[in-house]
């Protein structure tokens, strides 16, 4: 199936690069935002997501992280956005480490992150609630 995707913008230091959580977090991406932006014209929206913001150094939901990606997907659907979700930064590598990164060295490191994948991949496939 094509994606048609012509013009998104970035959802930066909402789930990724960010310390905020709680009603922080919560204030700072919200449905009217999604709103605006479907409004100026946009398509769709990257999602940048953090290993850190969504699930536990033991590999748990963290379940208010959870609540937000999905709230922000039923959002752009009731937009007529698309979303494109990026897990971006994990433990085991950061794109701004000088090092090599445990991603390219520990085999666990790529099975851990081949887990995170197929969790986030059930979450999106059991649509946003």
């Amino acid at each position: 199936m094509p994606i048609d995707i012509r013009k998104g913008t970035n959802i930066s230091h909402w789930l990724s690069q960010s310390k905020a959580r709680g009603d922080e977090r919560r204030a700072g991406f919200t449905a009217d935002d999604v709103k605006r932006i479907a409004e100026w014209g946009f398509d769709h929206i990257r999602l940048p997501i953090d290993e850190e913001q969504l699930w536990t150094d033991t590999g748990a939901r963290e379940s208010e992280a959870f609540d937000l990606l999905g709230s922000a997907l039923r959002w752009c659907a009731d937009e007529g956005l698309r979303a494109i979700v990026d897990l971006h930064i994990i433990r085991s590598h950061h794109f701004s480490d000088t090092g090599v990164p445990e991603l390219f060295t520990d085999p666990d490191e790529v099975d851990r992150l081949a887990g995170l994948w197929v969790d986030l991949s059930a979450f999106l496939r059991e649509g946003p609630n």
